[in-house]
């Protein structure tokens, strides 16, 4: 295999790796729930969680995510909540979503939180590839010499 499609081939197994890393945040229809998926779909199930009410720096709830990434609330007052989910392993994000005065989700929570683990998985990518070819360039430079 050359160099080239060797560096190739990382390339693409480090982008799907470095991918891996964020965290995709969607709502329940019909509930005031939010389901936090990493961005192949697998759930982040059992990543701690925590809701907090409008203002309040101490959460209103802690727990887990179920088996399926999902967090289920039921709000007291109107503004907007935020659901924190981390799954210990870097990955963490949040969901705002606004409750209106009648206890409905004005709006609905969309996004995607990628986090520092994902920046610095993306500089450890280019760190990497930088070693791999000072190390190339070392064996060359010793068969010439």
């Amino acid at each position: 295999m050359s160099r080239g499609a060797l560096a190739g081939a990382l390339f693409l197994v480090s982008a799907a790796a470095a991918a891996g890393h964020g965290v995709v945040v969607a709502p329940v229809d019909g509930a005031r729930a939010v389901v936090f998926r990493y961005e192949d779909g697998t759930p982040l199930a059992d990543a701690e969680a925590n809701v907090y009410g409008p203002g309040d720096a101490e959460a209103a709830w802690e727990g887990f995510a179920d088996m399926e990434g999902r967090v289920a609330f039921v709000p007291d007052r109107e503004g907007v909540w935020r659901v924190v989910v981390d799954d210990g392993l870097g990955h963490r994000a949040e969901a705002r979503i606004e409750v209106d005065a009648a206890g409905g989700i004005a709006t609905a929570p969309t996004g995607r939180r990628a986090g520092p683990s994902a920046i610095a998985a993306g500089l450890g990518v280019l760190f990497g590839f930088f070693g791999l070819w000072a190390l190339a360039r070392a064996a060359a430079l010793r068969k010439a010499g």
